[in-house]
């Protein structure tokens, strides 16, 4: 319950099963964009699983 506060998790920012891997892909995903772009493999690079509105650094802010 401390860490969930600690990280604003709850009613609104809810755990569930597989939250960990879909943070992984979606962060893989701009990662991955990232790399082609600065290796110039690509002109654009878009993770459309990537950069919800509400993501911040150390803390879950609204569920969309």
């Amino acid at each position: 319950s401390r860490h969930l506060k600690r990280f604003n998790v709850g009613e609104d920012c809810p755990v569930s099963d597989g939250l960990y891997n879909f943070c992984q892909a979606s962060a893989g995903g701009s990662i991955g964009a990232a790399v082609k772009l600065n290796r110039q493999d690509a002109d654009i690079a878009i993770n459309w699983a990537g950069g919800l509105h509400h993501a911040k650094k150390s803390e879950a802010s609204g569920f969309c």
